[in-house]
C-alpha cells in the first residue's frame, strides 16, 4: 500500500514490521496488504483483536472490489505463538502481536518467526509509544526485518492524519536513491480505503 514497494524490494524469507501507534491504522494497513496480494500468494491473516463481525464490517467497506475478493483470503483468530502456525511458503500477516509485558521477548519471537520462513514473507504488526521509531521491544525488533516501517498518527484542523516512515529497507528499487528515512502522510477512510495526502519525502531537518 501507499506506493511503498516503488521504493523498496522484499525477496522471499523476509519479515516486515509495521510499529504503530495505538489508532494508527495498523489493521487497516494489513487489510491492504491483504487485499493487495492475496489473489497472487496464498495469503493468510491471523487477528488478535476484531471480531468476526468487526472484520467483516471492514472487509465491506473496500467498495472498490468485490467482497468475495476477501475469500481468496484465509482468517484466523490467534493472538500467541505464531511460529507455530504461518505458512512457511506463504504471505503471513499478523494483526497484531500482542506483548503486555517481558518485551525483551520480542526480538526472539520474531527470530523464530523468521526461522519458519522458507519462501514465504511475514508482516508483524507491533504496537509503538508515540515519538518512537520501533515497537516494544525496543531495537531488538529491527533486527530481523528486511522492512521497518512506523506508523504514528497527528491531528490537523481537527482531523487525524496519518503518516508512515520507512525506518529500515535493505533492499531499493533505485540503488541511487535511499528511501530510509522518507515518509508520507494519509488519512484512512471507513477504517479500511487508504488515502494519500503527500508523496514521499525525506523529512526537513530542523
Amino acid at each position: 500500500p501507499l506506493d511503498i514497494g516503488r521504493l523498496c524490494k522484499i525477496m522471499p524469507k523476509s519479515v516486515i514490521v509495521i510499529a504503530g501507534e495505538q489508532n494508527s491504522s495498523k489493521s487497516a494497513i494489513a487489510l491492504n496488504i491483504a487485499k493487495d496480494n492475496c489473489l497472487t500468494f496464498d495469503t493468510h491473516f491471523f487477528n488478535s483483536e476484531m471480531s468476526s463481525e468487526e472484520l467483516r464490517e471492514r472487509i465491506m467497506r473496500f467498495d472498490d472490489i468485490d467482497p468475495d475478493h476477501f475469500r481468496k483470503v484465509h482468517f484466523y483468530s490467534r493472538s500467541e505463538n505464531f511460529h507455530d502456525v504461518i505458512r512457511p511458503d506463504g504471505l503471513n500477516i499478523i494483526d497484531f502481536l500482542e506483548v503486555h509485558d517481558d518485551f525483551w521477548r520480542v526480538g526472539g519471537w520474531i527470530r523464530a518467526i523468521f526461522d519458519k520462513l522458507n519462501q514465504g514473507v511475514c508482516v508483524i504488526n507491533l504496537q509503538k509509544a508515540p515519538g518512537r521509531d520501533w515497537g516494544r521491544g525496543g531495537t531488538g525488533t529491527l533486527e530481523k526485518a528486511r522492512l521497518y516501517l512506523a506508523v504514528s498518527t497527528k491531528f490537523q484542523d481537527g482531523k487525524p492524519t496519518n503518516e508512515i516512515k520507512i525506518v529500515k529497507a535493505k533492499l531499493y528499487r533505485d540503488l541511487e536513491h535511499n528511501p530510509n528515512g522518507m515518509t508520507r502522510e494519509f488519512r484512512v477512510y471507513g477504517g479500511a480505503k487508504l488515502l494519500a495526502m503527500t508523496g514521499w519525502q525525506h523529512a526537513r531537518r530542523k
